[in-house]
């Protein structure tokens, strides 16, 4: 198996675990709605309601593009003269960087959106959990973006320190 085939079978494992993911929060959107029909459509909610359903196609927008987009996503994430050429330890370490960034976007992603729906709504009484978890939680959104986005040079500095 050569290093091509190693990022589309991992892009793919990525994918199979966000679709999990998504099918996951179908329940917990279900009693949103469900709650928010039984509250009288209140405005805090029908906000959490919202936020919720919006994230939906992004649950399962994702996971379709790293499922059956895989040389696409490969190529946002890869230069073709990268995905060519054989497994040497710079591009093998490159991937792997990148997918540990694909890999917990979503989870932050949904952390994160949880914490704004506290913020948007937040009840009389609470406690101050939403404050002081959503500093971690975005921390991680950050890391996961910048491991997509910077993955080459993580990569080198990775290679530096062990040298």
């Amino acid at each position: 198996m050569n290093i091509r085939q190693l990022r589309d079978l991992a892009i793919k494992f990525i994918g199979l675990w966000c679709l999990m993911s998504g099918v996951l929060t179908i329940p917990f959107i279900a009693s949103m709605v469900g709650y928010s029909f039984d509250a009288g459509f209140h405005f805090d909610h029908v906000l959490s309601t919202l936020l919720y359903l919006a994230m939906l196609p992004l649950y399962f927008g994702f996971p379709y593009l790293l499922l059956f987009q895989t040389h696409g996503v490969a190529a946002v994430l890869w230069q073709e003269e990268e995905l060519s050429t054989g497994p040497d330890f710079d591009t093998s370490l490159e991937t792997c960087v990148a997918l540990i960034g694909v890999y917990y976007i979503p989870e932050a992603l949904f952390k994160v959106m949880s914490h704004l729906e506290f913020f948007a709504v937040r009840p009389e009484g609470a406690s101050g959990y939403g404050y002081t978890n959503f500093l971690p939680d975005a921390v991680m959104l950050a890391v996961a973006v910048l491991c997509i986005v910077k993955s080459k040079a993580i990569a080198a500095y990775i290679r530096n320190c062990t040298e």
